[in-house]
């Protein structure tokens, strides 16, 4: 979920490479009444998925960028969000998913915030079995198509990187085009100077190999 405060991560640096950055901020973010930051509870990967959509649609809709040339990308919940628009839609013609959740019941078993599910999903997974599947993208996997660099932190005790190793596994196994790269020393985030360039650096990367230029749109 989007916070309310001045977090571009790369994004002026994606855009010196002559991207067009779009940064939305989906229900279930803060800066606006409570009501906006709850309303995705019980609906992990509706709206706030409708809502990336919507202003992707909004800003080419504008003439910014190529929709033909569109890539999505997200950390933590953004990389959960990443995951499950691989999963639901084919508009993507590549994808970056850091720190990101594929399984929610395996990440209620294995994270130290588990009351994070329960709370967004009114129970623990025996509790609401079919929510936590229904909106697992491991439920979904085999409709991942897009290419997919997958990046986490060893030590992420949030999210745990059993998450991604599970993404990579079921990508390989489907015969998707995939890349992990696991960062030691890492929690939930990417904090070592080497670390961050290294991420920037393969994303770059794996964008350019997959996505020709002419004005493309990096989703973050």
């Amino acid at each position: 979920r989007v916070v309310d405060s001045l977090r571009t991560y790369e994004a002026e640096a994606f855009a010196a490479e002559g991207w067009a950055v779009f940064a939305p901020q989906y229900r279930g973010s803060s800066g606006y009444e409570s009501a906006y930051t709850l309303a995705n509870r019980g609906d992990l990967g509706g709206g706030d998925a409708r809502d990336v959509l919507s202003g992707i649609d909004a800003v080419l809709h504008a003439g910014l960028a190529d929709g033909a040339r569109v890539a999505v990308g997200g950390a933590s919940y953004g990389g959960y969000l990443t995951n499950w628009l691989l999963a639901t839609t084919d508009r993507f013609k590549a994808g970056i998913s850091m720190m990101g959740i594929f399984d929610f019941g395996q990440d209620w078993a294995t994270s130290e915030y588990e009351s994070w599910e329960e709370h967004y999903f009114g129970g623990r997974p025996w509790e609401r079995p079919e929510l936590y599947r229904e909106r697992s993208p491991l439920s979904r996997a085999a409709s991942i198509n897009t290419p997919l660099l997958i990046l986490h932190g060893l030590d992420d005790e949030n999210t745990p990187v059993s998450n991604s190793r599970a993404l990579f596994r079921a990508l390989s196994a489907l015969g998707r085009k995939t890349e992990l790269v696991v960062y030691p020393r890492e929690g939930h985030g990417f904090s070592e100077p080497a670390h961050r360039l290294d991420a920037f650096r393969r994303i770059r990367e794996w964008l350019q190999r997959h996505i020709s230029v002419a004005t493309p749109l990096w989703v973050v």
